[in-house]
């Protein structure tokens, strides 16, 4: 009956896709299901909603960090944070080597913003027309800028799925955000070399810049924007607690965009809550735009609804003949490429990164002993490779933001090194 329960759910979900409806309500009709189910197997009404509450409660933190991302983006594109760090990366990038560039700019940026949708959705996108005036093969382009934007999106402590994965896997962000970097530094590497190996085959035309000038007429650009930016690293280095790191960020912010850019208050609070825009029709105004608390309210429910899956799974054990069998597997070919296997399959049947990280760490839990070693795995499987599944929401959508087709998932070379060299290494040990 489980099985046949996802089966629906994964139904659902790929004809809302095909539709172009919200995936909030395949997700509502699969938690029903479950709950129906429940309650066949003697658990009365009243339990069920606590384990819905139970499971959802567990999002409340990371949805915090959602609200806070959503004003953070708006404020730090209105006051020209984001536009000056696209304006020095163009300014200076050698057309040469624009994948690496490309790929060091994305994974700078999505690390300072610690989301991989508002990195696509801002200088992706300046990146892509960029890549299309050099006459670079725009799924090229597109790869190295999904590979960068989950650069960060994994182990941002700005990032909503590293909070997420620290929340479910009850460790210290931090010492997540440590671990991530140190087992990182070798696959970083390796994905500039091929990027630069790729670039030497390109032929490539000097890069337009008129955008450069066109955010130079639009933003008062000085080096003080990026005070935002740095108050983020140097506070995730001294360990402040990301709520608070995000806010001191954001005031920062505030304060640029009135006596920089020369906005009322009234504006400002109205870009941190709508998210912002230029009222032009130039290429600027197509790129630098979005962010906004209201933004992020469609992603907070489906990581709500994910989350309550979750209570109703630890609480009926309905998946503990699966647990069981991966149980099982671990034993015969390791913990981490059990995780990564179970993680493709979460992706592929989640169709949320959300969603396949909440059924990964249910499933996986159980082979470990040390929790950290348990979230590390996770953040090298499951939030990597989400986005490498077409219909994936994490890849889909910044497939649909880009413009581009499911050839751009070939060249996400990132995405495929991080995993591959941690099985690598977890079979050495």
């Amino acid at each position: 009956m489980v099985y046949v329960i996802f089966l629906l759910l994964f139904i659902f979900i790929f004809i809302s896709m095909l539709l172009n409806i919200s995936i909030i309500y395949p997700l509502i009709i699969g938690l029903l299901l479950f709950s129906f189910y429940s309650y066949k197997l003697g658990f009365s009404f009243n339990e069920i909603l606590k384990m819905i509450f139970k499971g959802g409660k567990k999002s409340t933190v990371v949805i915090k960090i959602f609200i806070l991302i959503g004003a953070v983006m708006g404020v730090w594109l209105s006051s020209g944070v984001v536009p000056y760090i696209v304006y020095l990366g163009i300014k200076f990038m050698n057309p040469k080597f624009f994948l690496v560039y490309t790929f060091i700019i994305c994974s700078i940026t999505s690390y300072l913003i610690g989301s991989a949708f508002g990195t696509i959705g801002t200088i992706g996108i300046a990146l892509i027309i960029l890549a299309k005036g050099a006459g670079i093969n725009i799924n090229l382009a597109a790869g190295a800028i999904l590979s960068g934007s989950f650069f960060g999106d994994r182990c941002s402590p700005m990032s909503s799925s590293a909070n997420l994965v620290a929340n479910l896997t009850e460790t210290e962000l931090y010492v997540n955000v440590k671990n991530m970097i140190k087992n990182s530094l070798i696959p970083t590497f390796i994905t500039i070399l091929i990027y630069l190996l790729l670039s030497i085959n390109l032929n490539i035309s000097m890069v337009n810049k008129n955008i450069v000038k066109d955010i130079s007429k639009e933003f008062i650009l000085t080096p003080y924007l990026l005070l935002p930016a740095i108050i983020i690293i140097i506070l995730s280095l001294l360990k402040v607690d990301v709520k608070k790191s995000i806010s001191v960020s954001i005031i920062a912010a505030i304060f640029l965009d009135i006596f920089v850019q020369n906005r009322s208050i009234v504006e400002t609070l109205k870009y941190m809550i709508f998210g912002f825009k230029i009222d032009n029709n130039n290429l600027v105004a197509q790129i630098i735009k979005g962010g906004g608390i209201l933004s992020m309210l469609k992603v907070s429910i489906i990581v709500f609804l994910s989350s309550a899956y979750s209570g109703i799974f630890e609480e009926t054990k309905i998946l503990k003949k699966l647990e069981e069998g991966i149980a099982s597997l671990s034993k015969r070919i390791g913990n981490t490429p059990s995780t990564i296997m179970v993680s493709i399959i979460t992706s592929m049947i989640g169709f949320t990164q959300a969603l396949a990280v909440i059924l990964a760490v249910q499933f996986v839990k159980g082979i470990y002993k040390d929790k950290y070693k348990l979230a590390l795995d996770i953040e090298n499987s499951a939030i990597v490779i989400a986005p490498l599944i077409p219909w994936n929401i994490a890849g889909a959508v910044p497939a649909s933001i880009m413009g581009v087709n499911n050839g751009l998932i070939i060249y996400a070379v990132y995405l495929y090194v991080l995993p591959i060299y941690n099985i690598i290494l977890s079979k050495r040990r």
